[in-house]
């Protein structure tokens, strides 16, 4: 059916509808209207992501790549645009729609803020370690706070460092520095020797909390670290803090493995007067399994297959208590500390600590403790005489006590069933039983002075004393009463 324009106008039902239709047809034309617009900067060049919002209606638009924006369907009206985009001051602009398409061009000012001046204070303790004339890496402890982890964990994340483990918590271990160990790298506490400060104060136990952060030293050792290091150093530095503080963490791990630290700074800024605390606790029955070729002892044989068994005599315990008073951060000491530290270890041996492969015989009393009572002063001030004189020094008394036992005429299997032996008067490692008890005084002192000439050139003097005086006793051995029973003394400056 085709349909004219006569006809249509003709039509009496159409015309009934043509009024509506043009209605219809105005009310879009109103209200159907188009605004676009491009948005640059003050150098012609587009702005992209840039924000556009009509505060009338709440409605937004961002800007393409080009800097073009777009609204559809905006009522005849006044509007107020908002445009904004990062790094430019925002900008509004009033708006009038009508009914022919509306395009705009808005130009942004560069928001520019400018800083009177910057104001470095100074370097890190880090840092100034860093820049150093030594091959050094210097590792800060931040990242490892509250963590159950302990020096050896950090120090095995320097390139360089190598420590390999006998065991779970406690046992010994191996650090090599750049394929050096042994006597070949020394260990440091805050500057002082650690090789007097015995097993219980080893840097397997000492919690994260408690450093501030580790010096590692390749080759060369400076003058004040005063020691025979030929293949490098490590120095554990303790403290660092100029303000209060509490902090406590525990863990608890398999094998029934628990590791707890407390530590605690009290500080007055106004006289400097401070007073810490520091200590750990490190315990775990390390009864994890192992394959074992068991042995019958009756027939002497060796199983041809392994067997995983439960290591039952490994527990380990080790707890320190550090508590020092003094002054730090003062016009006449930037710090001067005194304190005492007590510490000591219990550790069961399941097996030689030179056990190779799979193990035969386990031990099943055989055990080492030792106590130490550690006195410190210590005493750094820089910057006398203008700055160009610098003081460091310190002197700690080591009173230590150390027992070695094996006193079981008995031989286990790896169930913990004993046996005893026919001979009453051997061990389980040796042919003797043996309750050796060492008891040493070691007297540790540094004092190191530099006079700086200029900021490259510098003049340093260091003195360093170790005195070291032991002696022991054994019931059950003579051999280690003839050899202990007099003092040994060693002096070296």
């Amino acid at each position: 059916m085709q349909l004219s324009i006569y006809s249509i106008l003709s039509n009496k039902k159409l015309q009934k509808l043509f009024p509506i239709l043009f209605f219809l047809f105005e009310v879009t034309t109103v209200y159907c209207q188009l605004l676009t617009g491009t948005i640059e900067d003050t150098k012609g060049n587009s702005i992209v992501a840039a924000t556009v919002l009509i505060k009338e209606t709440g409605n937004g638009a961002v800007s393409d790549l080009n800097g073009v924006f777009r609204f559809n369907n905006i009522p005849v009206g006044q509007y107020q645009l908002t445009v904004s985009a990062l790094g430019f001051i925002e900008k509004n602009i009033a708006v009038s729609i009508n009914q022919n398409q509306q395009k705009l061009n808005v130009v942004l000012e560069d928001d520019i803020k400018v800083l009177d001046e910057v104001l470095i204070l100074g370097k890190s303790s880090a840092t100034i370690i860093r820049e150093q004339a030594y091959a050094v890496e210097v590792v800060e402890s931040k990242g490892f706070k509250n963590l159950s982890t302990n020096a050896n964990d950090i120090l095995g994340r320097v390139s360089g460092v190598n420590i390999r483990r006998s065991g779970g918590v406690g046992s010994d271990f191996t650090l090599s520095l750049n394929g050096l160990s042994g006597n070949q790298v020394r260990i440091f506490l805050d500057g002082v020797p650690m090789d007097y400060f015995g097993s219980s104060l080893s840097l397997n136990n000492f919690s994260a909390n408690i450093i501030d952060r580790i010096e590692v030293y390749k080759g060369v050792v400076p003058i004040h670290i005063s020691s025979d290091a030929l293949g490098g150093a490590i120095n554990v530095t303790t403290g660092g803090k100029s303000s209060s503080y509490l902090d406590a963490s525990y863990s608890l791990g398999s094998f029934n493995t628990h590791l707890a630290s407390i530590n605690a700074q009290y500080r007055d800024q106004k006289s400097g007067f401070t007073t810490r605390f520091k200590s750990f606790l490190n315990y775990s029955d390390n009864n994890y399994k192992v394959p074992v070729k068991l042995i019958n002892f009756d027939t002497g044989k060796e199983d041809q297959e392994p067997t995983l068994v439960e290591r039952f005599h490994d527990a380990y315990q080790s707890k320190m208590g550090w508590a020092e008073i003094g002054f730090t951060g003062t016009r006449f000491a930037d710090q001067l500390m005194a304190g005492v530290i007590y510490s000591d270890n219990h550790n069961e041996i399941q097996q030689p600590p030179n056990a190779i492969g799979q193990a035969k015989i386990p031990y099943g009393k055989v055990a080492t403790e030792e106590e130490k009572i550690i006195t410190n002063f210590a005493f750094n001030k820089k910057g006398i005489f203008s700055d160009k004189l610098s003081f460091n020094s310190y002197l700690v008394a080591v009173f230590s006590e150390s027992l070695s036992r094996d006193t079981a005429s008995v031989r286990y299997d790896w169930f913990g069933n004993p046996y005893p032996k026919i001979d009453n008067t051997t061990g389980e490692i040796e042919g003797r039983k043996t309750l050796l008890t060492l008891s040493s005084e070691n007297v540790l002192a540094n004092a190191n002075a530099e006079y700086s000439i200029n900021e490259s050139t510098s003049i340093t003097t260091n003195y360093s004393l170790n005195h070291l005086s032991l002696r022991g006793t054994d019931p059950f051995k003579a051999q280690n009463n003839t050899q202990f029973n007099q003092p040994n003394l060693v002096s070296k400056q």
